[in-house]
């Protein structure tokens, strides 16, 4: 019984014990069994444990964490806790040496009893409509072909389970496929109602490749109308695409999902792609897509900020920073890895250019994490994004070894996003008013140059509200959960420095206060208010109607990338025979929020 010796160590000026005791029994009460929390353990439950059943000892006093028991042999009373047996089992050793056999046998023996009751069959037996929607929705959340249902193996694993003994109860391939038609039904009819309460529904969409078949995903986002604290997000369609990927094909796609969900055109706010040629001619030839004021004649006009997927850059650029930033995060332990490898250790020059990579790649990577965000990310967050990051790259560009790097990197930003840092391209009209009326940023962001210019295009939005009389009032909010105040206090400061000649005047920029209409006066009241949150525009109702219809829109086409990373667990080379229905189907249910 050498696990449970006591051992004293005797230090330069003071004594303490150590008791060591097996892992086994020092951290519960009688083996743990049927014991969840020990804070809410009952005292019945404890008088069944091995030590306090009588045998050892009896429990006087439970309390919370605090337990105290008597000796059934010396009848002391022993303080300890619920969760450590380690007082209980020392007085045994110290007191009753001749007991620590029978301490043992009665400790085997709960814990053999404890699993003999984990095979125990439950004694309530399920219905069949319970055991039906118990497989279902395990076949769903793991993405497991509904022939699982009749393998014999999980039949038994089933019944054992359940306890029932009848196979009958058991569903088949039929049932399910019938449960996940109802189920599909269910989710369009649901799908088709949300949409039709929502006045403004952005889109991503993008191509798919996978078993030599090629699939149009779909997603839809909105902002609830009364309470928008959070995005919501659903999947309108996985759908099968047979022929060439060109414009009229895909135009012919993306037609028969929206119509699945009854989705009026004048509800889309943007359909955000990847930068690929087929979609933006898709968009350019059809105007049956062009909405309210987003016709923008050009190959990317549907797309707010467009990145090309297929050559994963963004993927390939984060990855590589954050695995350098580990490197340099052990720099010290890697040369002594060096040195037992008998490897070339790194000369100090290499090492100075990976900390000149990481920082110049440092704020790129939080803007595309920024970016590519779904529940807290606006189309407002683009404009002072890219304006931010070009500022920290310049900053960053007095580098040794990595200055070829900084200036491709600023020279790309410029010639890519041209119309963030010329506002007065008419491209930019849609990431201007989207900014201005998102309280987190408003008119921090704009060069002083373009103030006029741009305090002139929010006025004029908010006046085309000022006469609709639907505008819902009194909707609650949560705090912008975004915490990147850090990134984005590099507004602050002389930000004309980098994109035009000195600026004006104070006096010239300060906004103008002798607007007299409505939307006007309610529009500079929002400017001129220091709240950041979301909240705030529920005192600004017209601000918040224009907030929803340009904010709705997401800066990138992640979310539906990351629907295609589910779809690759459905459609697996072994399933190829899963026909465009189900799969689609499959998917639909278990993207459901």
């Amino acid at each position: 019984m050498d696990k449970y010796l006591i051992i004293s160590k005797k230090a330069s000026s003071s004594k303490r014990t150590i008791q060591e005791v097996d892992d086994d029994t020092a951290d519960d009460i009688g083996s743990n069994q049927n014991i969840e929390t020990p804070e809410h353990t009952s005292l019945e439950t404890l008088q069944k444990s091995y030590l306090f059943n009588g045998q050892f000892f009896t429990i006087i006093h439970c309390d919370g964490l605090k337990l105290i028991a008597q000796c059934k042999n010396c009848s002391k009373v022993i303080h300890g806790q619920k969760m450590s047996t380690g007082n209980f089992l020392s007085h045994l050793k110290h007191k009753h040496k001749v007991l620590l056999h029978q301490v043992e046998e009665a400790r085997s023996n709960a814990k053999l009893s404890n699993k003999t009751n984990v095979f125990t069959r439950p004694t309530k037996k399920l219905t069949k409509q319970q055991i039906n929607k118990v497989v279902f929705d395990y076949i769903i959340d793991e993405m497991k072909p509904l022939v699982t249902c009749e393998k014999p193996s999980f039949q038994k694993l089933i019944m054992e389970l359940s306890g029932i003994t009848d196979t009958a109860l058991l569903p088949n391939r039929k049932q399910l496929a019938s449960d996940l038609k109802e189920r599909y039904t269910t989710y369009k009819i649901t799908l088709s109602e949300l949409v039709k309460k929502h006045l403004y529904i952005c889109i991503t969409a993008d191509i798919w490749t996978a078993n030599n078949k090629s699939f149009m995903g779909m997603t839809c986002h909105f902002i609830d109308n009364e309470s928008y604290a959070s995005r919501h997000s659903y999947v309108l369609g996985c759908r099968r695409m047979k022929g060439t990927h060109d414009f009229l094909n895909i135009a012919k796609v993306i037609t028969e999902i929206m119509e699945t969900y009854n989705l009026n055109n004048s509800k889309i706010t943007h359909i955000v792609t990847d930068n690929a040629t087929n979609f933006g001619k898709c968009f350019q030839q059809s105007n049956e897509y062009d909405v309210g004021n987003f016709n923008i004649d050009d190959s990317d006009t549907e797309c707010a900020i467009d990145y090309d997927h297929d050559s994963e850059i963004i993927t390939r650029w984060n990855s590589k920073y954050d695995a350098t930033q580990k490197v340099l995060l052990h720099k010290k332990k890697l040369d002594i890895i060096f040195d037992v490898l008998k490897l070339n250790k790194l000369k100090p020059n290499e090492w100075l250019f990976l900390e000149e990579y990481c920082l110049l790649l440092k704020p790129l990577s939080n803007s595309l994490d920024k970016l590519q965000g779904e529940k807290n990310s606006y189309l407002g967050y683009v404009a002072p994004t890219l304006i931010v990051l070009r500022k920290l790259l310049i900053q960053s560009s007095n580098v040794k070894y990595c200055k070829p790097l900084a200036s491709a990197l600023i020279s790309s930003l410029e010639k890519r996003f041209n119309y963030i840092y010329d506002l007065s391209n008419a491209k930019s009209k849609n990431f201007i008013v989207a900014s201005i009326s998102h309280p987190k940023f408003k008119m921090s962001w704009v060069p002083v140059r373009y103030i006029s210019l741009c305090k002139e295009l929010f006025l004029n939005e908010c006046n085309i509200f000022k006469d609709e009389n639907s505008i819902s009032e009194s909707a609650s909010d949560n705090a912008d959960s975004d915490t990147s105040d850090e990134f984005y206090s590099n507004l602050t400061g002389h930000l004309t420095t980098f994109f035009h000649p000195p600026a004006q005047d104070s006096d010239s920029a300060e906004i103008d206060t002798s607007v007299s209409n409505t939307a006007g006066v309610e529009a500079l009241t929002y400017l001129n208010s220091k709240k950041k949150e979301l909240m705030s525009l529920n005192d600004v109702p017209i601000v918040k109607q224009v907030f929803l219809k340009y904010n709705t829109t997401l800066p990138s086409s992640a979310p539906v990338e990351r629907l295609f990373s589910k779809a690759i667990q459905v459609l697996t080379p072994r399933r190829n025979r899963l026909s465009d229905d189900v799969f689609e189907m499959l998917l639909c249910c278990k993207s459901t929020e």
